[in-house]
């Protein structure tokens, strides 16, 4: 997720689809195979799935979590949370009490700050471990933000390349994972690298464009690998999410993940990130979910996604989304609409076929605006700009007026 700038991302990045690929993806070619979008029903009433017990297997159970990475640096600038009935709270109390039960953390290698380190991470991990939250660790194996567009390699693996480099990825993980296991927290999930669409630590894996070929392939899924292999020395029953932002283009989002298969690369699950305004509609987004449930044996999770609640600002730093045109037919930027737009983006995962949908992610939803940094993501928070909890937070407890068959 790039926060301080839109990108144009072509998708032609992986060249002619494959043939088993044509197969596949004249499977739902037109949007009346599918089944029809409804918003979510509003209604009070807790929802039975997101109440199971953690004695449910993973994969039969409904995640909904936060990206709350930011919390701590917030915090630090004196925000303060209170919930729907205005009591000051802390934020993760606020989300585990609205049925929150996934805590996702991006850790960088090595920061210049030290702001989203393993160290940092750790700090919020703790905190979710006492409120009974799971984990989602997110390693973008850089050094700042990793994103379709940035995959820039740490400062100290700069000259590093082949063994070399996946050596560092395996050690890497495997101190990180230590530094968790020591307090006893084991995560629930991890991915190695973050919307890794055109690959991780380039350029040597790097896929998109010049660099689609099957050396780089090769070097690519080793690194992969070796970042895996790590995890499943060190936390075996951690389940690995490999994260795209493929999640309204079918075609490439099979060719990537089936691309994946290839080269050997195992996984549990398919994890994309979901923003309208620059992904897509929800129609686009429902069909490529089916695609790739009906393509894949792994589960699949928005891992990412918000919506605003305003177009409005509280503060002078320039927000990601403030026009009209950003929006989705049908739902205004609204407490309401962003409540409408969760309900039916839950709809939508959970009733995938052969039950693959996991749940979703809402990405920094007490990314509020604090002096002196400000927020471009503060009218995509769950909170107001007094910091008070408002209604989107409240889409896990709700239930859904129609489930997929």
């Amino acid at each position: 997720m790039l926060v301080f700038g839109f990108i144009v991302i072509a998708f032609s990045r992986w060249g002619v689809v494959t043939k088993r690929d044509k197969e596949t993806s004249t499977t739902f070619d037109n949007l009346e195979d599918f089944p029809t979008i409804t918003h979510g029903e509003n209604t009070t009433e807790p929802s039975e799935s997101t109440n199971k017990t953690n004695s449910v297997p993973w994969d039969e159970k409904t995640w909904m979590g936060v990206d709350a990475s930011s919390l701590l640096v917030v915090e630090r600038e004196g925000a303060r949370f209170y919930d729907l009935d205005g009591l000051e709270k802390d934020a993760l109390t606020i989300f585990s009490n609205h049925g929150f039960n996934l805590l996702r953390l991006r850790i960088w290698n090595d920061p210049l700050d030290g702001d989203y380190n393993t160290s940092y991470a750790l700090e919020l991990g703790k905190r979710a471990l006492e409120l009974n939250m799971s984990l989602l660790l997110d390693y973008h194996l850089s050094d700042t933000w990793a994103d379709p567009g940035h995959q820039e390699k740490p400062d100290a693996w700069r000259n590093y390349s082949g063994k070399e480099l996946t050596s560092a990825v395996y050690r890497f993980i495997n101190d990180s994972l230590h530094a968790f296991i020591e307090q006893g927290i084991t995560p629930e999930f991890v991915q190695i690298g973050n919307e890794i669409s055109c690959g991780v630590l380039w350029d040597d894996g790097r896929i998109c464009g010049e660099y689609n070929n099957n050396t780089q392939w090769e070097q690519f899924t080793s690194l992969l690998k070796s970042g895996m292999q790590s995890v499943r020395d060190n936390s075996p029953t951690s389940k690995l999410v490999v994260h795209t932002d493929l999640s309204t283009t079918k075609d490439y989002s099979v060719a990537f993940y089936s691309k994946l298969q290839e080269f050997n690369v195992s996984f549990d699950v398919i994890g994309l990130s979901y923003y309208p305004w620059w992904h897509g509609s929800l129609e686009e987004l429902n069909q490529t979910l089916w695609m790739l449930a009906t393509s894949f044996e792994q589960s699949i999770m928005i891992v990412e996604t918000a919506y605003p609640w305003t177009l409005n600002w509280s503060d002078n730093t320039g927000n990601i989304v403030g026009t009209e045109t950003q929006l989705l037919e049908g739902f205004p930027a609204t407490q309401e609409g962003q409540l409408q737009f969760l309900l039916t983006l839950k709809q939508i995962i959970l009733g995938l076929p052969k039950n693959k949908g996991l749940g979703l992610v809402y990405w920094e939803p007490a990314w509020v605006a604090t002096t002196p940094t400000g927020s471009p993501w503060e009218n995509l928070a769950l909170f107001n700009f007094n910091h008070q909890a408002i209604r989107g937070i409240t889409f896990p407890e709700k239930k859904l007026s129609q489930v997929y068959p």
